[in-house]
């Protein structure tokens, strides 16, 4: 989600950056966001069965113009893994 804090319609492009242990797609969206509006841009994440639980980080590149041109660059985790899934490890001769 996108949140536009200004008083100008705001336009731009977000990437997210090749992570290597997960496959996200699209990379590239296009967005408008009206003054004090959002947006939702929907991604899809596809995880290899070997890839291990953990945060992986995901780079966002966010560039824009509202009065001005800008751009941003925010690191976010984002966390693989099952929650109700337990392991108990064992030992069996």
């Amino acid at each position: 989600m996108l949140a536009n804090p200004w008083d100008k319609a705001l336009s731009g492009t977000l990437s997210l950056a090749d992570s290597g242990a997960v496959d996200i797609s699209p990379r590239t969206h296009r967005f408008t966001i009206a003054p004090r509006g959002e947006v939702r841009l929907p991604v899809q994440f596809s995880i290899p069965r070997s890839t291990e639980a953990g945060v992986v980080p995901v780079r966002v590149e966010v560039e824009g113009t509202a009065d001005e041109p800008f751009r941003a660059v925010i690191t976010g985790p984002l966390e693989i893994g099952y929650r109700k899934a337990t392991v108990e490890p064992s030992w069996r001769i």
